[in-house]
């Protein structure tokens, strides 16, 4: 059941991230992709005639997780050198209790930064680590924004 308290929405949903044998709970995740096309006039022209099919371009994928679920499910699973150098699949799932679950899948996933800001009170330590990913599969469907050929 939706709980709604003001602009705050609390609705049960829960949010994993599978990368390699890593699977985790997300306290939040963030990514994108997007066309950018161009525009195309006729000679001597100003006046817009078409667009291309635009380029593909993904955003960051940007995973954080509370420092608890990062240190006991996250942490060990990663090689102890280099594991920004490998590129794996990614999964996103997400699960809500009336309106059902589903998954994107994001491929070619790099992991290119990490960060975290500790604060000593009562907030829980958050990690945050970016990848820079190739393609976006969005839900069960596996559906592209873009022509994928791969």
């Amino acid at each position: 059941m939706i709980r709604r308290v003001g602009d705050i929405e609390f609705d049960g949903s829960n949010v994993t991230f599978t990368y390699g044998k890593i699977v985790a709970e997300v306290a939040d995740v963030d990514y994108s992709d997007e066309l950018t096309t161009a525009v195309g006039t006729s000679l001597a022209s100003q006046e817009q005639r078409y667009r291309t099919d635009g380029v593909y371009k993904t955003g960051t994928l940007t995973v954080t997780f509370r420092g608890s679920v990062y240190s006991r499910d996250v942490l060990p699973l990663l090689p102890s050198n280099g594991f920004g150098n490998q590129r794996k699949a990614v999964i996103i799932a997400y699960k809500h209790p009336e309106l059902g679950s589903d998954s994107d899948l994001l491929k070619g996933a790099r992991i290119v930064g990490q960060a975290t800001k500790p604060e000593t009170g009562e907030k829980a330590i958050m990690i945050a680590i970016k990848f820079e990913i190739m393609q976006i599969y969005w839900g069960e469907a596996r559906k592209t924004l873009n022509r994928a050929t791969g």
